[in-house]
């Protein structure tokens, strides 16, 4: 009873439910926050910049950057100052703002909807360097061909540009470039969508500059550059399908000339309109109109049924007659003027099958053809031509029904064209059935002489050519027969011309599901003997799968050398023997080729770039492959040979990806001895001969478009033995390079540079180079380089380079003591030519050397500090310091490489050099013959290095001396210092006996040179050694002043002062040299040729002025007063010789007789050459010294 009174206790929720909720409620407004935080993350300016951005950069090889970004991504997305630039290339694009309006729902739904695509202030930049690259190649990676998609929805209400500019660049090898600019670039684009109609305006304003120089500022030489600007306008209507194809157009846009100067001149005034007025089903107007000014120049037209939806329909093309004026639109850029020119054309086209079949009928007039370039033109010719061709893709087949070809030069037949019957060519299999048909063309008597316009200058010869193409079986086989010929060519390459050419080619093959064929190419001299072999023969055959793409072909290349050089007719290549062989298979499969081959040079006896070759030989092979994705040189090896010995081996290996722009290679030469490099060494070795040498190098180059690439090397020279004429046997040595440099696209950073030699007790020998070129200037390169060293001996390396002693071109053999040399035959040369110009182009490269000691035999350098500065073609050297065998030595040049001959400014400053050391090692066979030091300053400048340009611009001044000389008379080689010594020696015999003594002198003077002086004074005289030589003086206008110049000896001391007239060849120069002699007073008593006034404590006695230096540099000879030399000794007696006061009485006159006969003295018969012209500055000491 109580258990059914009682209630139950009402029951409360579960808290794991309201846990369950409570979370489930977290989690969702968790998810709702990070949405909203992802939201504001992925739309914000800075994701977009760092994350989206740089994968874009990534996709297609360059760099995207944005200043900010505002998007919205179901509505709108505006980007601030885009920039996209081409990794590694010129930038291509930068825009202010782009904005972009669209519907993100209806782009879901399947429509595009844009509201508008805006632009604004675009600036689009175009390169195209000289081998074809441009800088939007990055960009155009290949992709995977996508499959064709239905027909899009489009909704695309406005698309606008606004000020834009699109700039285009062509650059040329030579540096010129062709620039095109749109500017002020304006288009408006509403209403592209599906089925309806829409409008396009465009505004713009184009300029165009021909051959522009960047580095000039103007047009290359040669060719003037041309200028043009014209404006562009056009607005257009259109229908558009519901698949997008238009339906209709109607508008019209003109072109119009404001200004064109230099080869634009013509075009001046030029407009040229296209008129469009195509419906639906019919083209009722399409026209391109030109004319200049208010005159029509022609038009080309085309009108009738023609539906562009279907792509079917028969349209009339007719071109009315334009003439140079509108032909030179096209030709002017190029600097072609087509002269006479006039081409008209008449034509029918017809589409059918949706555009899949299409015939062509009709004919052309080109009447009086003319082409102008450069001021040269082409003969005039007139070509006409009739022609029916149909072409069928579906079926694929090609008819020509008919076709006549007939061209005129100067009246005279030289082009022929005929069909006999249909020609038919049926590559897809099916098709009607066809006869035989051929084909025929001929060219003959063609004299290229007569097309230098075009083919450029210093061609010449008669080309023919004779083509025949034949079609049986129904045109699924063509037939083909090529032969051309080319008859006393001749081919003018800078200074350089090859003629007396005949060419023969020949082609002839099949053409059927397949094509077979086979060629020749032979290459003779005009004279050479018919038994004899080709110069060059290039034959083989080969095949082409038209379905497969695959083909193959054998090359089979030979060259006989003797006959090959001697068709160049080239004075530094000539061949005894000798033939080169190249065999080669190139193989093609889908996208990959394949070219496996070998190559050999032969038993090649003859000289070659200045090399002399004895029986050498080279063999090498070589597999190289291809395809869309890399190159790759799988193997290409060789060794070398000369007499049948082996000489080493040599290796290439290496790959490039295309996609990427990235690979490596690699070269090795492998024990390469004195039989490989004999050719190439022994002749820098002057008279020496190559005993043995070995030379083992390895070279690797690692480059990606992404990455700096870098180039490596390491060669090494050991056993380095070369024989000479030297009574010490050869010492063998090393060379030591290494290389790691980095390249960059417009910069190469040279981390390593390091030359090492075989080191001696006196230096370790290593050179260290380090510095970074920039050549992104194409036309100068600039950058810094670091030269240093801390010990070089370059005595072992210098004896290799240095001609044995007595074979140095214009040595002469040694002399009996006291003998002055014989005079040369004074031949008037014609003047030599200044050296041209160096086009070589720099922009501050400066190049720091820094060398603690150097040695050279004797010379001792220490401290050398310099700098060389190259800016333009100038060359700077300053400073340039450094202690020469413990004397101080500086040096300045300021060399302008640019003016033809050369400026110059020159400046040089040393003080008590060592003489010794110097003479030792630069003139051997002269070695302990001088003794003493060395003081030159020099400040010389001038433009040329000939003599006519001497005598115009060398100017400045010069002090050189010496002391302690200890130069023996006998070892005297200077014409002029030893004719002085001659005339010393002689001056007893000159007082005492004048008669005889001139006649000894005259003898002397012109004879053979060799008699031996006699007397006792005078062999006091040349017995003693010429203790100091000094000469100071300046150069202008043509004239050497000599304002002190003294030669002191123990016995005696001359002093001089004159002049030198230079002379267009140096040696030539005229001398005009009072000397005066002084005696030491033992000697002059000895001879009682003390005055009575002279002092008592005087050193030397003056003599009389009795003595100059006349006649040339090359050939001085003595003046000679030998009355006023008898004046001293008569006085002493108290004896007065009446009229003494010069030489047209008595002795004076007997003395003229004999040295200044009416004709000048016989010259010696020698074969010596005339000295040529040397720098005047250097050839001071050696005029002084004895060189």
């Amino acid at each position: 009873m109580a258990d059914a009174l009682s209630t139950p206790a009402p029951s409360t929720p579960p808290r794991k439910k309201r846990r369950a909720l409570r979370i489930l409620g977290w989690t969702a407004l968790s998810v709702f926050v990070l949405l909203v935080v992802a939201w504001f993350v992925l739309t914000s300016a800075p994701f977009f910049r760092k994350v989206v951005l740089p994968r874009v950069s990534d996709s297609i090889n360059a760099d995207v950057t944005v200043r900010d970004a505002s998007i919205r991504p179901f509505s709108s997305v505006v980007l601030y100052d885009l920039k996209v630039h081409p990794r590694g290339e010129a930038p291509l694009l930068s825009a202010k703002q782009v904005r972009l309006r669209y519907s993100l729902f209806a782009i879901l739904g399947g429509t595009v909807l844009v509201e508008e695509a805006f632009l604004d202030s675009p600036v689009i930049t175009l390169v195209e360097d000289p081998d074809g690259r441009t800088n939007v190649d990055p960009l155009l990676q290949e992709t995977e061909e996508e499959p064709a998609a239905e027909t899009p929805q489009l909704d695309i209400r406005r698309v606008a540009i606004s000020n834009a500019v699109v700039h285009y660049e062509k650059r040329y090898a030579d540096s010129t470039r062709d620039t095109t600019a749109v500017s002020n670039l304006n288009v408006t684009l509403t209403g592209l969508k599906n089925g309806d109609s829409g409008r396009l305006a465009i505004a713009a304003t184009v300029s165009m500059n021909s051959g522009w120089n960047a580095a000039a500022g103007s047009g290359s030489a040669g060719a003037a550059a041309g200028t043009l600007q014209a404006s562009f306008n056009g607005d257009y209507t259109f229908a558009l399908s519901p698949d997008l194809n238009p339906i209709s157009i109607k508008g019209n846009s003109q072109f119009a000339v404001n200004r064109a100067e230099g080869t634009f001149a013509d075009l001046s005034a030029l407009g040229v309109d296209l008129v469009a007025d195509v419906a639906p089903g019919q083209i009722i107007e399409l026209a391109l109109r030109f004319r200049q000014g208010e005159t029509q120049l022609g038009a080309l037209r085309a009108n009738g049924p023609f539906s562009i939806e279907k792509m079917e329909g028969l349209v009339n093309v007719e071109l009315t007659p334009i003439d140079r004026r509108v032909l030179n639109l096209f030709g002017a850029p190029s600097g072609l003027d087509f002269g006479t020119t006039t081409l008209t054309s008449t034509n029918r086209v017809q589409l059918a099958n949706a555009g899949t079949e299409a015939s062509l009928a009709g004919q052309f007039d080109i009447a009086r053809m003319q082409v102008i370039q450069g001021g040269q033109s082409t003969p005039t010719l007139d070509l006409r031509a009739t022609y029916d061709f149909r072409i069928d893709l579906a079926a694929g087949n090609l008819m020509v029904r008919a076709f006549d070809l007939n061209g005129t030069q100067q009246g005279r037949p030289f082009l022929r064209g005929e069909l006999s019957e249909p020609l038919v060519w049926n590559w897809g299999g099916s098709g009607g059935e066809a006869g035989v048909s051929s084909l025929k063309l001929s060219v003959t008597n063609l004299a290229l002489a007569d097309w230098q316009a075009l083919l450029g200058e210093g061609l010449s010869g008669r080309a023919g050519l004779q083509l025949t193409v034949a079609s049986q079986q129904s045109g699924r086989q063509l037939n083909f027969d090529l032969a051309a010929w080319l008859q006393d060519l001749s081919v003018a390459a800078g200074t350089n011309r090859i003629s007396g050419i005949d060419v023969q080619a020949g082609l002839r093959g099949t053409a059927a599901d397949r094509m077979a064929f086979d060629y020749r190419l032979d290459v003779h001299g005009t004279q050479q003997r018919q038994e004899a072999l080709p110069a060059l023969s290039v034959s083989g055959k080969g095949n082409y799968n038209f379905d497969t793409t695959a083909a193959e072909v054998d090359v089979l290349a030979q060259s006989a050398l003797p006959e090959l050089f001697s068709l160049l007719a080239q004075p530094e290549m000539k061949a005894e023997s000798g033939a080169l062989l190249l065999n080669a298979k190139i193989t093609q499969t889908g996208a990959g080729q394949v070219v496996l081959g070998e190559a050999s040079l032969t038993n090649f006896t003859g000289h070659a770039a200045g090399s002399a070759f004895r029986h050498y030989g080279l063999n090498a092979t070589f597999d190289i492959q291809s395809d869309a994705e890399s190159i790759r040189i799988r193997d290409v090896h060789g060794t070398f040979s000369e007499n049948g010995r082996a000489g080493g081996a040599f290796q290439l290996n290496g790959s490039h990806r295309i996609a990427s722009s990235s690979g490596q290679f690699s070269v090795t030469l492998s024990d390469l001895n004195q039989n490989a490099l004999r050719p190439f060494l022994e002749s820098l070795f002057a008279d020496k001969t190559l005993v043995s040498a070995t030379l083992n190098a390895t070279a690797s180059a690692d480059y990606d478009a992404t990455d700096k690439p870098a180039i490596r090397a390491e060669i090494d020279l050991a056993n380095l033995v070369v024989a000479g004429k030297q009574e010490q046997p050869p010492r063998a040595l090393e060379a030591h390079l290494a290389l790691d440099t980095t390249l960059q696209s417009t910069a190469a950073e040279i981390r390593k540079f390091e030359l090492g030699l075989t080191p001696t007790q006196r230096a370790e020998n290593r050179l260290h180079i380090a510095g970074r070129l920039d050549f992104s200037d194409t036309n100068a390169l600039q950058g810094n380089l670091k030269i240093a060293a801390d010990s070089l001996d370059l005595t072992s390396y210098y004896e290799l380079f240095e001609p044995a002693p007595g074979t140095q071109p214009g040595t002469q053999t040694e002399r009996p003591a006291g003998a002055i040399p014989e005079p040369a035959a004074a031949a008037q040369t014609e003047p030599e030519q200044e050296p041209e110009p160096i086009g070589i182009r720099f922009r501050n490269l400066v190049a720091d050397a820094s060398i603690s000691r150097l040695y050279l035999r004797e010379i001792e350098i220490t401290n050398l500090q310099t700098r060389i500065h190259l800016d333009g073609a100038k060359f700077l050297m300053d400073p340039c310091r450094l202690v020469l065998n413990g004397a101080p030595v500086s040096a300045r040049a300021d060399v302008d490489l640019s003016v033809r001959g050369y400026a110059y400014a020159l400046a040089f400053d040393a003080d008590a050099v060592p003489f010794a050391p110097l003479v030792n090692t630069f003139q051997p066979d002269r070695k302990d013959q001088l003794g003493g030091t060395l003081s030159a300053h020099a400040d010389i400048k001038g433009i040329g290095i000939t003599g006519p340009s001497l005598q115009r611009s060398l100017a400045g001044s010069f002090d050189i001396g010496t002391t302690n000389l200890n130069l023996a008379p006998q070892n005297i080689r200077s014409p002029l210092l030893k004719l002085i010594v001659t005339v010393v020696s002689m001056v007893p015999d000159l007082a005492g006996n004048p008669q005889a003594a001139l006649g000894t002198l005259a003898g002397s003077l012109v004879g053979s040179l060799t008699q031996k002086l006699t007397g006792g004074s005078m062999m006091e005289v040349t017995n003693s050694p010429i203790d100091i030589v000094h000469a100071e003086g300046t150069i202008a206008n043509g004239r050497v002043e000599l304002k002190q110049a003294t030669v002191r000896s123990t016995v005696f001391q001359a002093d001089a002062m004159g002049s030198v007239l230079l002379a267009p060849v140096l040696s030539n120069s005229t001398v005009n040299i009072p000397i005066s002699i002084a005696l030491t007073r033992p000697l002059a008593e000895r001879i009682n040729m003390v005055p009575p006034d002279t002092p008592t404590n005087a050193l030397y006695v003056k003599l009389p002025d009795f003595f100059s230096a006349e006649g040339t540099l090359g050939q001085p000879r003595p003046r000679i007063n030998t009355a006023a030399l008898a004046v001293p000794v008569l006085k002493q007696f108290g004896v007065e010789i009446p009229g003494t006061g010069g030489t047209n009485t008595g002795v004076g006159g007997l003395l003229r007789g004999i040295l200044n006969p009416q004709t000048p003295p016989p010259a010696t018969d020698t074969n010596q050459p005339p000295a040529t012209n040397q720098n005047p500055v250097g050839n001071i000491l050696n005029r002084i010294l004895g060189q």
